[in-house]
């Protein structure tokens, strides 16, 4: 699953992913992305950190993880934040891609989560 409230930055990862052979469902909201996570199986959340309304993408990566303990999360951020790094709810090595970032690094970075590299 893939949250990234920018229609134009969140259309990029979405056809770098699918051409790249993964089903992806898009949401532009952690409200959305909750409801998705409570609903869907999903074996990663991509997901930005700063999100509109009430729910950061680290408050949507903390209830994915406790409605499926082994989801993989991506975190992707424009700027440059230790929010990720101090909260307690993750493990000591967050995995965060940069924007902008390149089609290589991402799908580089998928690829290590999903195959458990990371």
């Amino acid at each position: 699953m893939l949250v990234e409230d920018d229609d134009s930055v969140r259309s990029i990862p979405i056809i770098i992913l699918q051409f790249d052979g993964y089903d992806v469902v898009d949401v532009t909201c952690g409200e959305e992305a909750i409801h998705a996570l409570e609903t869907q199986s999903f074996d990663l959340l991509f997901t930005d950190v700063n999100l509109p309304g009430d729910m950061t993408g680290i408050d949507v990566a903390c209830r994915a993880r406790k409605l499926n303990p082994k989801i993989k999360v991506l975190f992707t951020t424009g700027y440059m934040s230790n929010d990720i790094l101090q909260n307690d709810e993750f493990d000591a090595k967050v995995d965060l891609i940069n924007k902008p970032y390149r089609k290589a690094e991402l799908l580089a970075k998928v690829h290590a989560l999903l195959e458990g590299d990371s």
